[in-house]
C-alpha cells in the first residue's frame, strides 16, 4: 500500500491535507545502536549522546536530501492516521551490572 492512497482510520472527514496514512514505529536507542522497528538504522548508541540526568534532550527528525522520497514525513497523534496513540517518548535506565 502506498502511503497517502488510504485515509486514516482516526483522521476527522475535515482534514483534507494530504497524506494521512502511516505505521506505528518504534526507535530505540541502546547500546547496540539505534533501531527502527527491532532494525538496527543507525550505529549511533546510548553511550555516544552524552545524555546526563535532569538535562534537555533534543530529538530531531530529517529527511535527507538525497533520500528515496525526499518529500517529507508526517507524525500522527491519537486523532489522526490509523493508531488511537499520541507520540510517547519514554526513558528507561537500565543498571550497568558492570557498575
Amino acid at each position: 500500500m502506498i502511503s497517502g492512497t488510504v485515509k486514516g482510520k482516526l483522521t476527522p472527514e475535515r482534514w483534507r491535507s494530504g497524506t494521512e496514512y502511516g505505521q506505528l514505529t518504534e526507535w530505540r536507542v541502546c547500546k547496540e545502536g539505534s533501531l527502527v522497528n527491532g532494525t538496527l538504522s543507525a550505529e549511533t548508541n546510548i553511550d555516544l549522546l552524552g545524555l546526563a540526568f535532569q538535562e534537555p534532550i533534543r530529538v530531531r527528525f530529517e529527511v535527507q536530501e538525497e533520500a528515496l522520497n525526499v518529500r517529507g514525513l508526517n507524525l500522527f497523534g491519537s486523532g489522526f492516521g490509523d493508531h488511537a496513540q499520541d507520540i510517547v517518548m519514554s526513558f528507561v535506565r537500565y543498571a550497568d551490572p558492570q557498575e
